[in-house]
């Protein structure tokens, strides 16, 4: 595409976190998706490592209408990487402010990981609150299981990291990965799907039309939610 096209792009803005206990793979994947690179072993990180990333990709031209034609939009990705240990958590939601998308990695071996999923979503929802409240949906929230070139060590089954996420509405599931078997392009392939998994909850921030829309939406789903909790109750 040339330069000249790129001009009459519709221009979006998200700031991405990365999340999650130490160890998961949070490193690995900044590290493969920004620099190509994959270190078996990595230091923890301490506070945040940061990159910024564009991406130029067809998405519905209306966000919450998934059958409304495809249009290009340039993403411009502030992309965060995060500390996991208990003691920098602090620290790590410090960042969580005014963020588009948070990415929640566990790793699929290790059941501390994944026990501490809701601890995660609780330090989301105490910074940037609940998703149907009278406010607008601001961010989305997306788990990723890590390190499926393990399986012969899995405790966390696919099927249980769905479930977390059908049971909360907080968050959606992004699938399992394997960051040290994909390539730098499966990688960047796997972050395009999460980049239109937050265009879809959230489309452009900066564009009040479509923000008073999809608060619109939500409000009409949670009235649906509730009338049917009243009917099972009955």
């Amino acid at each position: 595409m040339s330069n000249n096209n790129n001009k009459n792009l519709t221009k979006i803005s998200y700031k991405i976190v990365l999340i999650g206990n130490s160890q998961v793979g949070k490193t690995c994947f900044f590290k493969r998706l920004t620099k190509g690179i994959f270190a078996e072993k990595n230091i923890s990180t301490i506070g945040i490592d940061r990159a910024k990333i564009t991406k130029i990709i067809s998405v519905p031209e209306d966000p919450f209408d998934s059958s409304s034609k495809e249009k290009e939009i340039e993403f411009s990705i502030d992309f965060f990487d995060t500390a996991g240990q208990e003691r920098y958590r602090s620290i790590t939601s410090g960042y969580y402010k005014n963020s588009q998308g948070l990415l929640l990695l566990y790793d699929i071996t290790n059941k501390k990981s994944f026990e501490d999923v809701e601890v995660w979503m609780q330090s989301v929802l105490d910074n940037l609150g609940e998703k149907e409240s009278n406010k607008k949906r601001n961010y989305s929230l997306i788990l990723i299981g890590n390190k499926i070139d393990l399986e012969e060590n899995r405790v966390i089954t696919k099927e249980e990291g769905e479930e977390i996420c059908k049971k909360n509405n907080i968050i959606s599931w992004g699938g399992e990965i394997s960051i040290k078997d994909m390539s730098k392009e499966e990688l960047e392939d796997k972050f395009i799907e999460m980049m239109k998994i937050i265009y879809k909850d959230i489309g452009n921030p900066e564009n009040k039309n479509m923000v008073t829309k999809k608060l619109n939406e939500e409000k009409i789903k949670k009235k649906k939610r509730d009338n049917n909790l009243c009917c099972e109750k009955k």
